[in-house]
């Protein structure tokens, strides 16, 4: 997630430089080119680790609830029913 994050910054940060090379060279006068391919593969680029990083967040939120579930329930188990029976009722 933090490869996707840095990847899309920096293609966010080139996009409009690419996107003003490729209206220059589009209505330039000139064909289009290499300018419009890099524009078009930077604007992939920017969808993509978009798409990437919405998908990565709720996954990677489940995962860490499920981790610290299975944790918790294992401390809990291990204190067993004796421990909670030694501890009275309001105290600390």
């Amino acid at each position: 997630m933090m490869v996707t994050s840095l990847v899309s910054a920096a293609a966010t940060v080139i996009f409009p430089a690419v996107l003003a090379a490729a209206v220059d060279e589009r209505f330039g006068g000139g064909a289009p080119g290499d300018a419009l391919f890099w524009f078009a593969a930077t604007l992939t680029v920017v969808v993509l680790c978009e798409v990437l990083g919405q998908l990565a967040t709720p996954t990677s939120t489940a995962a860490t609830a499920r981790w610290l579930r299975r944790h918790l329930l294992r401390h809990v188990l291990t204190l067993g029913v004796s421990t909670r029976d030694q501890i009275q009722p309001g105290t600390w």
